[in-house]
C-alpha cells in the first residue's frame, strides 16, 4: 500500500551483496531533506535501519536511501 504511514519510527530493512555505506534521507515535498541520518554501515544481507520521525512534521515525503549503486525512493506519510 502507498504510500507508507509512518508514525513515531521510520523502520526498514536494507539488504547488500556486500558492505558498504549509505545515506538515508527524508525529503519534504520540495525535495529539502527535513530528516538525514548520518551515515549508516550496511553489512552483507539484510540491516535494519530506523529513524525517528517524531520531529517531523505530518505530511507526504520521500524516503531516498542513497547506494554506491544509485539511489532508492519511497513514499512515506508522517501521521500522529
Amino acid at each position: 500500500m502507498y504510500p507508507v504511514p509512518v508514525a513515531q519510527e521510520l523502520a526498514f530493512d536494507y539488504v547488500a551483496d556486500a558492505a558498504e555505506t549509505i545515506q538515508v534521507q527524508l525529503l519534504d515535498a520540495l525535495g529539502r531533506p527535513a530528516l538525514s541520518a548520518p551515515a549508516v554501515a550496511a553489512h552483507a544481507g539484510t540491516t535494519h535501519i530506523s529513524l525517528g520521525a517524531a520531529s517531523v512534521a505530518p505530511g507526504a515525503y520521500v524516503l531516498r536511501v542513497i547506494t554506491r549503486s544509485g539511489a532508492l525512493t519511497q513514499r512515506v506519510t508522517v501521521v500522529r
